[in-house]
């Protein structure tokens, strides 16, 4: 068997083969390629993608909310995706007097606050991939009385048998250990006890190491589901965890130069190899400390003077360093960023690179993006509502002349004794419906507003995009408004001028500076009118509003 053919078969056992020496041949070692499998990069950076382990989702949702509140670009997207799709909503219903209720109840600061609470909601699922609210029912007043968002670590999900809705388990909140293993319950009303046990069936002294059930009526849940058999949500950062990490290395790489050049390694050497004698003079100990505290004396001084005699070299070991220029690579890194939640190079600069297909397309994503997120809201929304409408007896209604008639519908119900399903008719319940402001990104009063949005949040967006569409060349205009203004200041001095002149005419006494506060500041005027604005035209200068979730006959979305 020749030496190819034993290599061959070295190749088909071993990744690495070795040849031995033979007669005058050197030895020989042939390495085959490294075998790549997909996400591979991912596990060797540590990026545990795999979300049906309780540990892997507790450390992504944990880089998920660092990222949120330290780093700029992700901060205001997941802000902008937060607030603005529920910047306008209201609450609409065709009786008057129960939307006033509704509006009283979940819109009041000091009730359920929708107004906020939406905002919440909103950051929590665009942050970590999920939501779930646990509301409290007040059967006797028939409304919700609370709402509250569950952390995500604290829950179990489990697959119903019988149901489309998982189980959800909640793994007891501080503040229900310290009420009854603390032995606090006299703190509290026995009507305010049964709230809680309620709202937490089967809680005791002795069930703290184990997760509660939970009346599932009560609560809701917003899911990011990236398989429809999916038990918890897939972070919306996750698509970018790598690239952040890439941004991270590279800011690693700029600022261990930036010590070095701020902060030198300094290397000083005192003595001679010989002086006049031809013998070395080597200082002792108490001359090298002399010599150090001299140095560092004079680093530490405003002004900074070292005289010393000869014999003293002082040199920077990195003094000839310079920032490396990764320009290139963190612009490649924000531009997949923002790509990640729709916003493309286009879309931001104005540039006229990019098509107008390729900027549509981007629009359309975050479209789609915001508008099933406010039809998740307004399924969550009614879940809420058409449990009150029921305890209330809120029911539907068609006008005839003077009178009103009730509204009938027919339902397919379960028979739990029997298990037997029939149609029963019943009055239809009166739900009010949650109402956004139409968000297409593809109309341009909308568009202008979102682009607004973004640049408030400090994105940057040009002037020359916000006009786009407009007939309208910023450079004349912007030589117009230098040229209004020149002349609106000249026009002020003259008209201080022409008062001045009058008083000393009329013996007024009126001074110069009186003189100025009597002209009308036209000049200051236009300067400030022309100062960039944040506000989009049309609208007022109030901040943007803020957000919420998918039901069905489910409470999960």
């Amino acid at each position: 068997m020749g030496f190819r053919q034993r290599v061959a078969n070295l190749i088909a056992g071993s990744s690495t083969v070795k040849a031995p020496p033979s007669g005058k041949l050197s030895s020989l070692q042939m390495a085959l390629p490294k075998t790549r499998t997909p996400l591979k990069t991912l596990e060797d950076l540590g990026i545990n993608y795999d979300l049906t382990e309780s540990t892997n989702r507790g450390q992504i949702r944990e880089w998920c909310r660092g990222y949120y509140a330290t780093h700029p670009i992700v901060g205001t997207c997941i802000d902008i995706y937060s607030r603005f799709p529920v910047q306008d909503f209201e609450i609409k219903c065709k009786d008057p007097e129960l939307q006033d209720f509704y509006e009283d109840l979940f819109l009041d600061e000091n009730r359920l606050n929708y107004n906020q609470f939406l905002v919440d909601m909103g950051r929590e699922f665009w942050t970590v991939g999920e939501v779930t609210t646990l509301a409290s029912f007040n059967q006797e007043l028939g409304v919700w009385t609370s709402e509250e968002i569950l952390n995500p670590d604290d829950l179990e999900v489990l697959p119903s048998a019988f149901s489309a809705d998982p189980i959800v388990r909640v793994y007891p909140p501080q503040y229900l250990q310290e009420i009854f293993r603390g032995g606090s319950q006299g703190d509290y009303l026995p009507s305010e006890l049964d709230a809680i046990k309620r709202k937490f069936p089967g809680i005791g002294q002795s069930n703290f190491d184990s997760f509660l059930d939970v009346d599932t009526s009560n609560i809701s849940r917003i899911v990011n589901k990236v398989s429809p058999w999916d038990l918890y949500g897939t972070p919306h950062l996750l698509r970018v965890l790598r690239l952040l990490m890439t941004e991270e290395s590279l800011s690693a790489a700029q600022d261990a130069v930036a010590n070095r050049l701020y902060a030198p390694f300094i290397l000083a050497k005192l003595g001679l190899d010989r002086v006049d004698g031809g013998e070395p003079w080597i200082p002792d100990f108490e001359d090298l400390e002399a010599t150090r505290d001299q140095i560092n004396e004079a680093l530490a001084a405003d002004f900074r003077l070292l005289v010393h005699h000869y014999g003293l070299d002082i040199r920077s070991v990195f003094g000839r360093e310079s920032m490396p220029r990764l320009d290139n690579d963190f612009d490649r890194v924000e531009r997949k960023i923002l790509q990640a939640w729709g916003i493309g190079e286009s879309l931001l600069s104005g540039s006229s690179n990019g098509s107008y297909a390729s900027s549509a397309l981007n629009m359309q994503l975050v479209t789609q993006l915001m508008t099933t997120y406010q039809k998740w809201l307004q399924t969550h929304f009614r879940r809420r509502a058409a449990v009150i409408a029921e305890a209330q007896g809120h029911y539907d209604y068609e006008l005839s002349g003077n009178s009103s008639e009730t509204v009938y519908e027919e339902a397919l119900y379960l028979d739990p004794d029997t298990g037997e399903t029939y149609l029963e008719k019943r009055p239809k319940l009166l739900i009010p419906e949650l109402k956004f402001k139409t968000l297409d990104l593809k109309d341009e009063e909308s568009r202008r507003n979102f682009l607004f949005q973004l640049k408030r949040d400090g994105i940057p967006i040009s002037d020359e995009l916000l006009v786009a569409g407009l007939n309208i060349d910023l450079k004349d205009e912007a030589d117009k408004v230098h040229a209004e203004t020149v002349a609106k200041a000249v026009s002020q001095k003259n008209i201080e001028k022409e008062i001045l002149e009058k008083s000393q005419e009329e013996d007024l006494g009126i001074t110069e500076e009186e003189a100025e506060e009597m002209t009308p500041p036209v000049g200051r005027q236009a300067l400030e009118s022309n100062a960039p604005s944040t506000t989009p035209p049309g609208t007022d200068s109030k901040p943007v509003g803020e957000v919420s979730t998918r039901p069905s006959v489910s409470n999960e979305f």
